[in-house]
């Protein structure tokens, strides 16, 4: 009777690990990169799902540490439209940097370093937009084909490895945040990206894209995404989608798009082209599921530079042919595919008055993913759908259901007013000084967050040394700062404050370059760390006022565990 119990338990816990397993979409995700970029970016969304399902983040951080180190040994991100990869790989690995707080294992230290470590080098075409010739021969507007894809797509890599890197302290988050925001600006270049057609006005070099947001904004003219040899609104409101992952990715980096702000003398004209892409998007459109016969479509030569491709012609191009099919040429998307009312709505964007389909999430087409979630192979599998939906509108408009923090654990250096580095003589067990003017291995300490979080302002936090002596206010304050503690107490906690950003940012993250200061508050009275002369001696923590001595540069080392 025991050996029979013995065996339905390990037959039930036999079929409860393969039920598991199953459950675990990423095991189907390629470690390899290959060149295909559906298929990577599937990966990468497998990943990512699996990150956020309960049981299956093991085997997310397995899985996203391999496929880190195969595109390490490649090098940076870079190729044509991955910055769709890349957001998802910075995303999944914040969510498992809060999943795993603490000291990391050799997983998460190689997950932490490598998405620091490897940079992304957006691709733009050489051959989109509707100035110049085609390689073939042809007006390049004629062959139909927007450069909007290509900086929606980088926007949203550059912004979600913002999010990561000041989310984990380093301070190359504020050049990729000035990156997305110029590749959501270029998003919406009437040269390159979306072409505004006057039907009244004479085409010249630049074909159709003839007029100006501001002839839109009087009625005189159209918003047209071109892609594919086609009006498309795929490649109109549909990048939306993309672009609403870039303003949740900067979200998440807590320094969010201020579009008055972030587009200067754009923001008047990118308003109004937000308006056009949605209203374009209602024309073209009859419901969810289907594309309206409204569009212009290109009916000549197939373009010997892009096989595939029909060239638009000025005749394709009259009002009278506003009346050829919307569908993308290539691909079964589905006006249900862009749920962006909501995002419009959160930042204010305007959306104009037709009547038509309303690009709510209520009505996105989820039976055309999920029998794909795990399929790599699928065009409409887990990496379209991530961006489609999770992150360019259920996030967005239903908050985020998983924590996106650092891991609590941050190896730093303490950079003095004089420019010389705080350094724990002998590397600890006894007493500290200011006097190196380069950071080695005593200059380098272990900052902990006893919430295991993101390093934020007036925050209490351990300091120790490589070899584990922890940084200590002797008394409490009001004497020297010694490194001679094997373990924390109030002594040895201090609390940090942020008191500027190296660059002006808002925000209460610390990160690499900002000014910090130290206090000890465990005796009553507040006591400041500092360096007379601002460095060249001893360190203390004796002074009841912050002023130069007082305050500290925040320097991020990386260093894997």
């Amino acid at each position: 009777m025991k050996r029979m119990l013995l065996l339905l338990a390990v037959l039930m816990f036999a079929t409860l690990g393969a039920g598991q397993a199953e459950a675990c979409v990423s095991q189907n995700a390629q470690i390899a990169i290959s060149g295909d970029l559906n298929a990577d970016l599937n990966d990468w969304a497998m990943i990512f799902q699996d990150a956020s399902t309960p049981g299956c983040e093991s085997t997310a951080k397995s899985q996203l540490s391999q496929k880190l180190t195969a595109q390490s040994n490649i090098g940076a991100w870079s190729g044509f439209l991955r910055g769709g990869a890349v957001a998802l790989a910075n995303a999944t690995g914040l969510i498992l940097e809060s999943k795993y707080p603490g000291t990391p294992d050799a997983e998460m230290a190689n997950i932490d370093h490598l998405l620091w470590f490897i940079p992304y080098n957006a691709e733009i075409s050489s051959n989109c937009g509707f100035v110049g010739t085609t390689p073939g021969g042809f007006p390049q507007w004629t062959r139909g084909d927007s450069c909007m894809d290509d900086y929606a797509v980088a926007a949203e890599g550059y912004a979600w490895r913002a999010a990561f890197l000041r989310k984990t302290g380093r301070g190359d988050w504020r050049f990729n945040r000035l990156y997305a925001i110029n590749n959501i600006i270029a998003s919406f270049d009437t040269t390159k990206s979306i072409c505004i057609y006057d039907e009244s006005g004479v085409m010249g070099a630049n074909g159709p894209c003839n007029s100006t947001p501001t002839a839109f904004a009087n009625g005189q003219a159209v918003v047209l995404p071109i892609n594919h040899g086609q009006e498309n609104p795929s490649y109109g409101i549909g990048l939306v989608s993309t672009l609403a992952t870039a303003f949740l990715g900067l979200e998440v980096a807590e320094d969010p798009v201020v579009p008055s702000v972030d587009f200067g003398a754009n923001y008047s004209d990118i308003n109004l082209m937000m308006r056009g892409l949605f209203e374009e998007g209602q024309h073209g459109s009859q419901d969810a599921n289907t594309f309206a016969s409204a569009c212009h479509r290109a009916s000549g030569p197939e373009d010997p530079s892009a096989p595939g491709f029909a060239t638009l012609s000025v005749s394709d191009m009259q009002s009278a042919n506003r009346n050829r099919s919307c569908q993308d040429q290539f691909f079964a998307y589905k006006p249900g595919m862009y749920p962006v009312s909501s995002f419009y709505t959160r930042y204010s964007f305007p959306k104009g008055s037709l009547p038509g389909f309303g690009f709510d999430g209520a009505s996105f087409p989820h039976g055309d993913f999920t029998p794909n979630l795990s399929d790599r192979t699928a065009f409409f599998g887990a990496g379209r759908k991530a961006i489609y939906f999770t992150l360019g509108y259920d996030w967005l408009a239903n908050g985020i259901p998983v924590t996106m923090e650092g891991n609590g654990v941050y190896t730093m250096a303490i950079l003095t007013y004089a420019n010389r580095y705080v350094s724990a003589l002998n590397n600890g067990g006894s007493s500290m000084n200011a006097t190196p003017y380069y950071a080695t291995g005593p200059e380098t300490f272990t900052l902990t967050t006893p919430n295991l979080g993101s390093l934020r302002n007036a925050q209490d936090i351990t300091m120790k040394t490589s070899s584990a002596w922890y940084l200590s206010a002797q008394n409490g304050g009001g004497a020297a700062l010694r490194a001679d503690r094997i373990s924390p107490g109030p002594w040895e906690t201090f609390r940090i404050l942020k008191i500027s950003d190296a660059t002006g940012r808002p925000g209460t993250l610390i990160t690499d370059g900002d000014k910090i200061a130290f206090q000890s508050r465990s005796t009553g009275t507040t006591w400041y760390m500092t360096t007379p002369s601002g460095g060249g001696g001893a360190v203390n923590v004796d002074r009841t006022l912050r002023q130069n001595y007082e305050t500290f540069t925040y320097v991020r080392r990386d260093i894997i565990f």
